[in-house]
């Protein structure tokens, strides 16, 4: 009877109506988290590169941390402005490498300008004699990116009770996006020179979720969002990273 007492409070005190404060309009802000999922893998015009693909994997869920500043217009509609690092994603590939190219000539004046190598050339030395092979396809390479959004969205908010509210946002989400590539040669991890990886996108984003006020000044938040890439980022070896989901749960203090 006690446990039952109890839960019968807390559900009146949900729905128990709030003080005309906390639907008028004014700032508000936020921290939430979750996790994050990343759509990652390989571009439609892959390269052929010598050796035969074996495998491929992917990780796309990672942590999702951020922040956002609101201001309410009405009692239905709100400007939201959000930041997010939405972790990280990557997707390796494994080879079975059957053949090795032989070493250029040791002669520096023939020695390549670095600049023009192809993807999977070794950094040369500024001075010295090349006594190694210099092209050679990894038998395993992982493709690392992370990402971070900012957006601006227009929030909907429908009441279910006094304190609860359904919530939709929908507006736009630009992408800061890092790559790193390493690889891996007979088993031993190396470096190659794969100049700047960073990249941008934007796109749209919509949200769902639900909203509870549980004190006139706070609230909490639990929603579910997606964020469209208008394009795949390509990045080195034709590795695109796509749309991103994430599922957050927050809180917030309106002023």
């Amino acid at each position: 009877m006690k446990r039952h007492y109890v839960l019968g409070m807390l559900v009146a005190w949900c729905i128990a109506p709030i003080s005309a404060s906390a639907v008028e309009p004014g700032f508000y802000l936020g921290v939430e988290a979750g996790q994050s999922r990343a759509r990652i893998g390989m571009g439609d015009s892959v390269i052929a590169s010598p050796g035969a693909v074996t495998s491929t994997s992917s990780d796309e869920r990672d942590t999702t941390l951020g922040f956002y500043v609101g201001y309410t217009l009405s009692n239905h509609f709100a400007i939201e402005f959000s930041y997010a690092d939405l972790g990280e994603s990557a997707y390796t590939i494994e080879r079975e490498i059957d053949f090795v190219l032989p070493p250029i000539p040791t002669i520096p004046s023939l020695r390549p300008d670095p600049g023009t190598l192809p993807p999977f050339f070794t950094d040369f030395p500024s001075s010295g004699v090349i006594t190694g092979p210099v092209f050679i396809v990894p038998e395993r390479e992982e493709t690392t990116i992370d990402s971070q959004s900012f957006a601006l969205t227009l929030v909907g908010r429908y009441a279910l009770t006094e304190r609860v509210s359904f919530i939709g946002r929908a507006g736009l989400s630009a992408h800061l996006l890092d790559a790193n590539l390493r690889f891996w040669f007979d088993g031993q991890e190396g470096a190659v020179r794969i100049g700047d990886l960073d990249e941008s996108a934007a796109g749209g984003l919509v949200g769902i979720g639900v909203e509870w006020d549980f004190h006139s000044s706070w609230h909490l938040r639990v929603q579910a969002q997606r964020h469209f890439m208008l394009e795949d980022a390509a990045f080195i070896n034709n590795v695109e990273r796509g749309d991103v989901t994430t599922l957050t749960g927050g809180i917030g203090y309106r002023f």
